[in-house]
């Protein structure tokens, strides 16, 4: 436990709140896509409270906001997306991504640091759950013309970045299975996984991935239909930008039907590493990662005050490892944090 909460970088907000961007494209994409951390935007007091009695007023009071609909979590806890302890309501990995919507709008969530050419310092770029929750929609409609059905298996090759996250949970509301890979693995690796697991489309971080794989995996890998490149450019045939903008085009005249997944669906197919012989799949239902976030969260006498909507977490922790997805990715977004 304690290891875990060593894990979690803590940093209070001395900030208010800022106002959150409208959804809008940057920089010629949806967002830059370089190195991603994980950050927050404060949602309690900027003062210190220095008697015990304030100290647990701030903590029996860490979810205080409203949602970007205006709902009080009076209404949340109506509408099922707050439970009776006013924490996040969640039977699946698509239910954890919506109600996290819902509940933390405003928040801020993903960020993604933008190196400056000229080499002075760069400037983290943020995105809040609202604008996500528009990105995954919009990402749901992308998977769906490159052909993405209800049980397909998509891989992607990348570390830690807010496409990642899109993908995953715009594929579980399709009720269908995320394929993580490392970028460090061999392309033999990347082979076999997409073939054993039959992905239908296959995402790559980066150009020099792409190309490997457009080399070394996709000549035997006859099942992957439509394979796109995070770093590629907006315009290129081969850019997920330009699927999403695309995409972000047609949802607009007609809306991608939610396909809501069970807890005994398959999320994921998390693959081992090989060492000992060829990698094997290992099916992690959404029924599993729940239960996983839930217990995390329990282990603690108040667990509002375990993972705060005021933290971020730098996110190092590769999360197509079943742990840095489970306690770093998922266990901090159901409890607004970043």
């Amino acid at each position: 436990m304690r290891a875990l909460q060593v894990a979690i970088a803590r940093f209070r907000a001395n900030d208010a709140i800022r106002t959150s961007t409208p959804y809008s494209r940057w920089k010629g994409g949806y967002y830059s896509t370089k190195a991603t951390a994980r950050a927050r935007v404060s949602l309690m007091s900027t003062s210190t409270p220095t008697s015990a009695h304030e100290k647990n007023s701030v903590r029996s009071s860490a979810f205080t906001t409203l949602s970007v609909d205006g709902h009080s979590k009076e209404e949340l806890r109506g509408r099922r997306v707050l439970d009776e302890n006013n924490l996040l309501s969640f039977e699946t990995l698509h239910e954890l991504q919506k109600h996290a919507t819902d509940a933390y709008g405003p928040n801020h969530l993903f960020g993604t640091y933008e190196a400056e050419p000229s080499g002075e310092k760069g400037a983290f770029r943020w995105m809040t759950y609202k604008e996500w929750g528009d990105t995954v929609d919009t990402c749901r409609a992308m998977l769906k013309d490159l052909g993405v059905r209800e049980y397909s298996k998509v891989g992607v090759i990348s570390n830690n970045r807010w496409e990642w996250a899109t993908i995953a949970a715009a594929l579980y509301s399709l009720n269908a299975t995320m394929v993580p890979m490392y970028e460090a693995q061999l392309a033999k690796d990347w082979s076999y996984i997409v073939n054993d697991s039959e992905c239908v489309a296959l995402f790559c971080a980066t150009q020099t991935i792409y190309d490997r794989v457009s080399k070394e995996v996709l000549p035997s890998a006859p099942t992957v239909k439509a394979t796109l490149c995070f770093d590629a450019p907006l315009g290129a045939p081969h850019s997920f930008n330009t699927a999403m903008v695309d995409a972000e085009t047609h949802s607009r005249t007609s809306t991608v039907q939610v396909i809501e997944p069970s807890p005994d669906d398959l999320a994921n197919l998390v693959y081992t590493s090989g060492t000992t012989g060829k990698p094997k799949g290992v099916e992690l239902l959404h029924l599993n990662t729940c239960s996983n976030v839930k217990g995390v969260r329990n282990m603690v006498t108040d667990p509002h005050d375990f993972i705060r909507q005021s933290d971020r977490s730098l996110a190092f922790l590769p999360w197509a490892h079943s742990y840095g997805q489970t306690c770093e990715l998922w266990g901090s977004v159901s409890q607004g944090a970043a």
